[in-house]
């Protein structure tokens, strides 16, 4: 099932295997360039998705980071972000988008950050074991970083939880 929404500057589309980044109209012909049009990342060269939800006083994006493709280095911007999204609606690998289609990106950013084993949005921490917990903190104990009073402080914290 293919997964899709579009943006202020581009729509982005996930079928499982490859994300696609299409830009069309005359905005993303100026930030892109008028050669731009659709470009295909696989899956397994995504190595993240950083997520920021619009408000209504600006523009949230998905930004993807692509294994082989140098970083690309962004200005702090206002305080309202206005300098950032600037900067990314000129990456290639982003789509900036308005509050009225934030659900839209929320699940897409989803999907691709499961599809990548990466936490999604808005997710639970995952619980760690407790017995994993109380080995490590041994071993903490053991090696001199935490005193037996700490030790027995926290032990005590990770049963009363079970």
């Amino acid at each position: 099932m293919e997964i899709s929404a579009r943006g202020r500057s581009g729509q982005m589309s996930f079928d499982g295997k490859f994300v696609t980044i299409t830009r069309e109209g005359l905005l993303a012909k100026a930030s892109h360039g008028f050669g731009s049009g659709s470009k295909s990342i696989p899956i397994r060269s995504i190595g993240a998705v950083q997520y920021k939800p619009a408000t209504s006083m600006t523009l949230g994006y998905v930004q993807l980071s692509i294994s082989g493709e140098h970083a690309k280095k962004f200005s702090a911007g206002s305080i309202s972000g206005v300098g950032r999204n600037n900067d990314i609606a000129k990456d290639e690998n982003s789509i900036l988008f308005a509050k009225k289609v934030t659900k839209d990106f929320e699940e897409l950013a989803a999907a691709i950050r499961a599809a990548i084993g990466g936490p999604e949005v808005g997710a639970a921490p995952v619980e760690v074991d407790p017995l994993q917990q109380i080995e490590k903190l041994a071993a903490l104990l053991d090696a001199g970083h935490v005193t037996q009073v700490e030790f027995d402080a926290k032990k005590a914290e990770i049963l009363s939880r079970l």
